[in-house]
């Protein structure tokens, strides 16, 4: 996992999902405080997991560290790194998804 402050270049994101570009996701999500994500176990995906908080708070936990995340904070998640995470506050996540099927 790697967390760093977030500076998104959207042009850089369009060219991920350009013809002959790694397969493209995004979507925005919402997580209630208390939740743990996923409820039980850990969660593992052929993707790469750019995601960017844009409100809330939680901690997670994936490649064996546990790390406070918070607003503003940027994560990267490996493809096939398991991981999870505990809701602390009402959390929003910007999350770009790159490559699998």
């Amino acid at each position: 996992m790697n967390v760093f402050p977030a500076i998104l270049d959207a042009d850089s994101i369009r060219q991920l999902a350009a013809p002959g570009g790694a397969a493209c996701r995004m979507l925005v999500s919402s997580f209630a405080a208390g939740l743990r994500v996923p409820e039980e176990g850990r969660s593992q995906h052929d993707e790469i997991e750019i995601s960017l908080v844009l409100s809330g708070a939680f901690d997670l936990e994936s490649g064996g560290e546990r790390r406070r995340i918070e607003a503003g904070d940027a994560v990267v998640v490996p493809a096939g790194e398991s991981h999870f995470f505990h809701v602390l506050a009402d959390t929003r996540i910007f999350t770009v998804t790159v490559g699998g099927a």
